[in-house]
């Protein structure tokens, strides 16, 4: 899960949730309304220049799995948020698999990847013999409890990941002096050093 910086709240964004988001209202049912919006398209195409076209959750990239947006606090289910249905802060770009693996599912100790004071290193650690994600064993024990829900919730050690994980660790074992295009795992760098 690398860090990445927030831009500016797009202005359609703010448009849609001052028409949509009045009086009593479902946040699905604004969701759906949003979507059939031509705005759409280009709201997937500004998260992914943030996160560097990669999934916020995974790193992974969308040759597998079709781009989608995230609700960090979900739109639908038992943790529904209606007011943070079309907030900037609660969009993130997703692989279906990671949205999948998520579902409805919230709880306040998930880890999100835009936080000011998130870095890689100080929350996981990878394992170089299976690529699985873990928590890096000098953070607090809050903090690696809230790495293990993440992972969980996320489904961040799905057999495909952690070969991917391991592959991209081997080539930068064997090149450590070349700089390799690690797509989106720039943060495995960090994590390995």
């Amino acid at each position: 899960m690398d860090r990445f910086q927030r831009t500016v709240e797009p202005d359609y964004l703010q448009a849609a949730r001052e028409e949509l988001c009045q009086g009593e209202y479902l946040a699905h049912h604004v969701w759906v309304r949003f979507r059939q919006r031509n705005v759409y398209d280009q709201l997937r195409k500004e998260l992914l220049s943030i996160s560097d076209e990669t999934c916020a959750f995974c790193a992974g990239g969308f040759a597998q799995s079709p781009v989608t947006v995230e609700h960090f606090e979900p739109k639908a289910g038992p943790h529904e948020n209606p007011q943070k249905v079309l907030v900037w802060e609660n969009l993130f770009p997703s692989c279906y698999a990671c949205q999948l693996a998520k579902g409805s599912k919230f709880s306040t100790d998930l880890i999100k990847p835009d936080l000011e004071h998130y870095q890689p290193a100080a929350y996981f650690l990878i394992d170089v013999d299976d690529g699985a994600l873990k928590p890096a064993p000098h953070a607090h024990e809050d903090v690696q409890n809230k790495v293990i829900k993440t992972i969980e919730t996320y489904g961040l050690d799905r057999p495909a990941l952690k070969k991917e994980r391991k592959q991209k660790l081997r080539q930068m074992m064997k090149n450590q002096d070349v700089a390799e295009d690690l797509g989106g795992y720039r943060f495995l760098k960090e994590l390995f050093a």
